[in-house]
């Protein structure tokens, strides 16, 4: 950074980056933010179904700070892809795979639901069905028919209520997409995946929050350092104008 920029400048950042209070409370939040990452890294522990990747032979596309993931597949020429995510379920329930060992090991294996989408797309046309699982069951929920590349209108009619369908092809549908691998092992992994998800989202949340917050602190070190610098010019240029006036005298 330029040792002769104006204070001026730096002060505009500052001013836009913080208020009074939050300056006081930065030293505060970075150590209690230090704290709970440490604390989020002792604690979690990838569980033995995620580390062991998805079902054969789908394939996870993941990435750190998305809470969406996709698992893919092809199957006789259609494309299967399996969509979830941690906004999309309603509870993660109280599994655990570290943390306090009193804790009651019932709760900590207790089923929570997990919900996602599965697209069987071939050609132009696709079916996409929405279902939910505890890891030992499986039920669909709809299924509708779309164009490959998804709807535009939440007026179109795309299917009728699942469980008023006959129960005949209530059973054909299960066996369709059990044939595509979407089965209990697949919902027992994605309810593992988006425990998993959640937790190291959170983890990368407050590292995030805590690096920023020290670039704050930066900032205010810099605006600072050329402030004293503007103010040591300013006395200067007092000075040799008093040195001037004192000299030209008579």
């Amino acid at each position: 950074m330029d040792e002769h920029a104006p204070a001026a400048e730096l002060l505009q950042q500052a001013k836009a980056s913080f208020t009074s209070s939050s300056l006081a409370l930065a030293p505060q939040l970075s150590s209690i933010l230090t704290k709970e990452i440490k604390h989020e890294k002792t604690v979690s522990e990838k569980s033995e179904v995620v580390s062991a990747g998805p079902p054969a032979p789908f394939v996870l596309h993941s990435k750190l700070g998305d809470t969406a993931v996709s698992l893919t597949r092809d199957f006789n020429g259609e494309k299967v892809s399996v969509d979830c995510s941690v906004n999309m379920q309603d509870s993660l329930g109280s599994l655990s795979f570290g943390g306090d060992e009193d804790e009651d090991e019932s709760e900590m294996d207790e089923a929570a639901d997990v919900q996602f989408n599965v697209t069987v797309t071939k050609a132009d046309k696709a079916l996409v069905f929405e279902c939910i699982s505890d890891g030992t069951y499986l039920d669909i929920r709809h299924v509708s028919l779309e164009p490959a590349e998804g709807i535009d209108s939440d007026t179109v009619f795309t299917g009728p209520v699942f469980s008023e369908l006959d129960s005949e092809l209530q059973d054909a549908f299960r066996e369709y997409v059990t044939e595509r691998g979407i089965n209990e092992d697949l919902g027992e992994y994605l309810r593992h995946l988006m425990f998993d998800k959640e937790q190291v989202g959170f983890t990368f949340t407050l590292i995030s929050s805590n690096a920023q917050t020290r670039s704050y602190k930066v900032l205010i070190i810099e605006y600072l350092r050329h402030l004293m610098f503007d103010k040591e010019q300013e006395e200067y240029l007092h000075w040799l104008e008093g040195v001037k006036g004192f000299v030209g005298s008579s």
